[in-house]
């Protein structure tokens, strides 16, 4: 089930949001089992916690339909370019799904780091 009432990305859209997003959260998890494997300490951990949120925005996004900084500008890209989103209880109801998506990544962030933190 998707998460939003109104879309601003298209399949295409979401699918490469999806895939970074996935990309990052990697990336997060090989910084903190190198950080561990090498007893590089805390700081390697915490320095991971930018690549999961990057991760969690993206998987996010894919999942909401709601690009982040789309919402912001009030434009949508439904897979043939970008553009305006006209009617303003759409636009509103867009900013409010991109801030969820960055709530939501924050939470997530913030769980995933702590536990790196305390296996590290």
């Amino acid at each position: 089930m998707t998460m939003g009432t109104f879309a601003n990305i298209g399949l295409a859209e979401r699918k490469k949001r999806h895939r970074a997003g996935v990309l990052g959260l990697s990336l997060g998890a090989v910084v903190v089992v190198a950080a561990w494997a090498l007893d590089l300490g805390s700081w390697a951990s915490v320095a991971s916690a930018f690549l999961f949120f990057m991760g969690f925005v993206g998987v996010f996004q894919a999942r909401a339909r709601t690009c982040v900084a789309l919402a912001a500008q009030g434009v949508r890209n439904m897979d043939a370019g970008a553009e305006g989103v006209e009617d303003a209880a759409e636009a509103a109801a867009l900013r409010a799904q991109a801030r969820g998506v960055l709530i939501r990544s924050a939470i997530a962030t913030v769980l995933v780091t702590a536990v790196a933190l305390l296996v590290s």
